[in-house]
């Protein structure tokens, strides 16, 4: 049971660098628009999250 235990743990900590990276590459990509660029973008973004 403690060996699921770290083997879940460790996933958990995979998938959470995992999307610190992607954030962090989404970062540096929003760095390269413009503001209105930004603002599509991030409005696209809630839109699709919505549905």
């Amino acid at each position: 049971m403690l060996n699921r235990l770290a083997e879940t743990l460790m996933k958990c900590t995979v998938a959470e660098r995992a999307l610190q990276q992607a954030k962090a590459t989404l970062y540096v990509l929003e760095l390269s628009l413009s503001e209105f660029e930004r603002l599509v973008a991030r409005h696209s973004l809630i839109l699709a999250d919505s549905r």
